[in-house]
């Protein structure tokens, strides 16, 4: 879901990581909706000032559309609060595959 803040390296490493895992790889560009939010949001409090708040502004798009897609397709949404919570489902996964990986209680991840 390639947005304003999206890099091309990141991209790249999708579109890769989706062959290298077989799997169908579906680009939903979130720049035009994220505009029109930040117009709203500018007219709300008056002005237009880039922070980190529209940059998280990308990501709640984000996942509202793959909320979306979810219940259109009757699916579940996996994801993570937080790193440590990240770790730890990588952790799972990787347990449950036999790949070997890092602890997730570390906090080098």
């Amino acid at each position: 879901m390639p947005g304003p803040y999206s890099s091309a390296h990141s991209l790249t490493d999708a579109r890769l990581l989706a062959k290298n895992l077989g799997i169908d790889l579906l680009e939903y560009p979130i720049t035009e909706p994220f505009y029109s939010m930040l117009g709203s949001i500018g007219q709300a409090k008056g002005d237009v000032k880039q922070d980190l708040a529209e940059q998280n502004l990308q990501a709640r798009l984000r996942g509202q559309l793959l909320m979306t897609l979810s219940n259109r397709n009757q699916a579940l949404v996996l994801a993570t609060g937080n790193k440590r919570t990240g770790r730890w489902l990588q952790h799972h996964v990787r347990r449950q595959l036999r790949c070997p990986g890092p602890d997730w209680r570390s906090a080098e991840n």
